[in-house]
């Protein structure tokens, strides 16, 4: 190890005597330890040519009597910076560089002058889930190819255009469409618990489906344009709104814990069943239990006729 001693004088003409140990530096085999040049002045310099390095001693501490020497490097092979340190894992140099790599159909990267910018690509592709804290707005359409997109509180919303799924669109308290359509090309559109509603039009390729909700037209119809299309409705229950019930010396009495006191019946016979005697068909009903069915005299209005035992068929339609 070769190093120039301090206090070293040196004369000019021009600024007299000075110390020239802080300019000529010491030529060091490896870097200086915290114990090693303490009487050095601040400023001195240290050259480790085995790796090219170059050390200042910048400060000098005391403690307990004993001063240490606090070396920084100033310049390596590597440059200033020694190691990049990411979320996982190290970087180090190789030959001076370090890359800053971006992951193909996540994030790019484009390095120039002493600018490394970052940048999403025209297609992104993310290898999990995509969550995003307020709106995630789609330019020309929003695609789950397999998977649901789903709207745990807030509403999918479409102000001009459609949504479409190949399985399943979930909404937690709605599913939107200002001006556009919600279209279920093959598959139905269901409402589990609550109402499907639209300004314009709800189309399904085979089916749209309330379970337990209701599919309202605010404005507009519901509407049977197909060619041998019909309109079903379950019966048989307490609670279905279409059935059948036979006369016995002219009454029947239908249990229907759904009926209520607005509800509309439309009664028809549907065979006269061995009747000797018709009368005009008239309901009453008692909310939230049944309705009967009574054949009456057409001069009085009021007289039950006995010898009617015809069955009729019903449906009942609820005012709005």
């Amino acid at each position: 190890m070769t190093q120039q001693q301090p206090g070293v004088q040196v004369y000019t003409q021009g600024f007299g005597s000075s110390d020239i140990s802080v300019a000529i530096p010491v030529y060091l085999d490896s870097a200086p330890s915290t114990n090693y040049g303490v009487n050095f002045p601040i400023g001195k310099r240290a050259i480790v040519q085995s790796t090219n390095a170059e050390y200042v001693l910048t400060s000098k501490t005391t403690l307990s009597g004993i001063t240490t020497a606090n070396w920084q490097i100033a310049a390596a092979p590597t440059g200033a910076v020694a190691t990049e340190t990411g979320d996982t894992g190290t970087a180090a140099p190789v030959a001076g560089n370090i890359k800053h790599a971006g992951t193909a159909g996540q994030i790019t990267t484009a390095a120039a002058g002493s600018t490394v910018t970052y940048s999403l690509p025209a297609a992104i592709t993310t290898p999990g889930s995509l969550t995003t804290t307020t709106t995630l707005v789609g330019g020309t359409g929003i695609t789950a190819t397999t998977g649901n997109i789903t709207a745990t509180t807030g509403n999918l919303v479409s102000t001009a255009g459609s949504v479409s799924a190949a399985t399943t669109v979930t909404g937690g308290t709605g599913v939107t469409a200002t001006t556009g359509n919600i279209t279920a090309s093959t598959g139905n559109l269901i409402s589990t618990l609550g109402s499907v509603s639209a300004a314009t039009t709800v189309t399904g390729g085979t089916g749209v489906t309330a379970t337990t909700g209701n599919i309202t037209a605010s404005a507009g119809n519901i509407v049977l344009a197909g060619v041998a299309t019909q309109f079903q409705m379950n019966g048989g229950a307490v609670t279905d709104f279409i059935g059948q019930a036979t006369l016995i010396t002219g009454a029947a009495t239908v249990a229907n814990t759904n009926i209520a006191a607005g509800d509309r019946i439309f009664v028809t016979r549907s065979s006269l069943n061995g009747s000797t005697a018709l009368g005009e068909l008239v309901t009453t009903i008692a909310p939230a239990t049944s309705f009967a069915i009574t054949s009456v005299s057409v001069a009085d209005g009021s007289t039950t006729i006995v010898a009617d035992t015809s069955i009729v068929d019903y449906v009942i339609i609820r005012q709005n």
